[in-house]
């Protein structure tokens, strides 16, 4: 993935401080990559350096077949750099044909430089696809940072009344002496929580993330936010019939895989063996065989869990022989070693999660077989699983009635029961009762937190959800779920697996985030996102590629719960590290916590408890290398 980095000086003395800004930038980028940069973009001018760089060669780029190439002259002083993949074609098309010169800037640097000389400082609402970038503008001493609504690239910053620097990678910005790696409490309240979303305020104290659909105007020591929105829920489609529906997905699906593998010389799929990621790989490699574009089949990335619960190695086996797809299989998972942070992650790195260099063994692999992009299936259960809030409005109104007719009617109709899945009775009453009655229990004590803090969290979770009424249109349900999607694809996308794909060279795509798609998922009825008592059933993706999936896969009843493997590999195979984490001095010390808090390793049977007691462990190892 690409890495960007720049600092602006607003000093009246500007030439002398950007003689210092030029070494300060290049190590922000070797520290964010891990190595010296293979491809870069260095841009120095007199008030600002602004540079990109990757480790891989430079993604390919077919230009739009209907268009010939005319030279023009670039607008003068304007510098764009961007971490970026536009899917509008006639915005590549007018950056082409002004023309585009591919030894300074990529073509969709070309299409976010003539958006902004036509529409200034809304050009990102003009633009589709997934991007971060930086503009920079001399003449009107302008800088501007944006991110796509979906945030699949990340962008951090900080301002002073001197300068900014940004980046794409919170901890290069403490390569400048004078901003110290603090901790702010609120987000690490909010992170210990499981209720941290890396939007605007992060972990560290005194830097900043744009937020996902937003643009930051910086002139001079003046700053300005611009809001932006690609997905704008309410509308419910109208069809005959559920496969009219699954068509429509099918399409939607098939379009976002081909955008992402458009420029990709090789392709990569993380596999798990459910129903998202067997789709994706199912669809990525049907439209390698129809295109062309990749030589090799698509190398199938799957992880082994030996006798654990959670593994799938039947569906993946599945899906690699039903596509005859190469496989690249991490067997060794659980000897992740537990002291990895201290030697792998740079001072200030986003928190370690144990187990999570697993995904850097898959990517070295990738990367041995010459795939440069990997495909994802995240993003397909913040889609296509149903929330229980459009329930608890309705109990809040006094339509108790309703909620209980809708929850149990289900289990009168045997049509309700089986429509494609097997489920019995006594899974399907505990579920659905517990998914019901569960917002309105008495609140229980936290596990972590301390009395005072998760007051404080649960006052900072209504205020979010209040901001989310108000600014996203449509019903309450799809306004939750755009919520969803919007933070889940923050924790996963900013400082887990984009952290490693960024070292070993690689791009990183989420088809299930794709702009278009999730338009249409989020526009669907919700009995075509949802089956009565199943966990993540998603009926209208599974009819969708019910041609192309294995059937271990199409009709498999349940969903694999990783809480086991996080018990196995934490509190068992690493007991010596998890005993020196299991009293929490740094989050002690902090006031976050219980005063007398003991992480005990929990039963695999709650997998909430083995989450938040995998993620105090987490933080509690961030603090300690923060502040060694």
């Amino acid at each position: 993935m690409t890495a960007l980095a720049g600092r602006c000086s607003f000093d009246s003395d500007a030439a002398a401080s950007s003689e210092g800004a030029e070494g300060f930038v290049g190590r922000m980028l070797e520290h964010m990559l891990g190595a010296p940069a293979k491809d870069m973009r260095l841009i120095k001018e007199r008030s600002a350096v602004f540079a990109r760089g990757q480790l891989g060669s430079p993604s390919l780029f077919r230009p739009p077949s209907r268009t010939t190439r005319a030279h023009s002259e670039r607008a003068a002083g304007v510098t764009v750099i961007a971490d970026a993949r536009l899917d509008d074609d006639d915005a590549i098309d007018c950056a082409w044909r002004r023309g585009v010169d591919l030894n300074v800037e990529t073509p969709d640097e070309a299409a976010i430089h003539a958006a902004y000389l036509r529409w200034g400082d809304d050009c990102a609402r003009h633009l589709i696809g997934d991007y971060a970038f930086a503009v920079h503008d001399p003449a009107k001493r302008k800088v501007l940072l944006a991110r796509s609504f979906l945030g699949t690239r990340s962008l951090y910053y900080h301002a002073s009344s001197r300068a900014l620097s940004f980046a794409t990678e919170a901890h290069a910005l403490f390569l400048d002496g004078s901003l110290l790696a603090r901790p702010n409490l609120d987000c690490v309240a909010q992170f210990l929580a499981n209720d941290y979303c890396d939007n605007g305020p992060t972990l560290w104290r005194d830097v900043l993330s744009v937020l996902p659909g937003q643009t930051v105007v910086f002139e001079g020591t003046r700053t300005r936010a611009l809001t932006h929105a690609e997905v704008e829920p309410g509308l419910v489609l109208s069809r005959q019939g559920d496969e009219e529906y699954a068509a429509l997905v099918n399409d939607g699906l098939q379009r976002a895989v081909r955008r992402r593998m458009n420029r990709a010389a090789g392709i990569g799929v993380t596999l798990s063996g459910g129903t998202d990621s067997s789709s994706v790989a199912c669809m990525a490699e049907r439209v390698r065989r129809h295109t062309g574009w990749q030589p090799a089949p698509v190398l199938a990335l799957h992880s082994r869990f030996g006798n654990l619960s959670c593994d799938e190695t039947v569906q993946s086996d599945a899906v690699v022989r039903r596509w005859a797809l190469r496989t690249a299989d991490n067997e060794a998972l659980l000897d992740a070693t537990w002291s990895a942070p201290s030697r792998a992650l740079k001072p200030g790195a986003p928190p370690y999660f144990p187990g999570a260099f697993a995904f850097d063994a898959h990517f070295a692999s990738a990367t041995a077989h010459g795939v440069d992009t990997v495909l994802t299936g995240e993003g397909g259960d913040l889609c296509l699983t149903r929330t229980r809030y459009d329930h608890v409005e309705r109990v809040k109104g006094g339509d108790l009635r309703r909620v209980l007719r809708e929850t149990c009617r289900p289990l009168l109709s045997v049509g309700g029961l089986k429509r494609g899945y097997e489920l019995t009775l006594r899974q399907a009453i505990p579920w659905r009762l517990r998914a019901s009655v569960a917002p309105f229990r008495a609140p229980q004590p936290d596990p972590i937190l301390s009395v005072a803090w998760q007051k404080t969290v649960e006052g900072q979770r209504r205020e979010k959800e209040v901001a989310w009424e108000r600014s996203v249109s449509g019903d309450r349900r799809q306004a939750l779920l755009v919520r969803g999607l919007h933070d889940g694809g923050q924790q996963f996308c900013t400082g887990r697996l984009a952290y490693f794909a960024r070292r070993r060279g690689l791009t990183l795509e989420h088809p299930f985030l794709d702009a278009d798609l999730v338009r249409l998922l989020l526009c669907l009825p919700a009995e075509q996102q949802h089956a009565p008592f199943l966990r993540k059933p998603k009926p209208v993706l599974r009819r969708a590629m019910r041609d192309l999936l294995p059937a271990e896969v199409y009709r498999r009843g349940s969903s694999a719960e990783y809480s086991d493997f996080v018990r196995a590999n934490v509190f068992e195979l690493h007991q010596a590290g998890f005993a020196a984490v299991s009293h929490p001095e740094r989050l002690i010390e902090t006031g976050l916590v219980r005063p007398n808090l003991r992480l005990n390793a929990p039963d695999a049977s709650d997998p909430i408890l083995v989450c938040r007691n995998l993620t105090a462990i987490a933080m509690e190892l961030w603090l300690r290398q923060l502040h060694p």
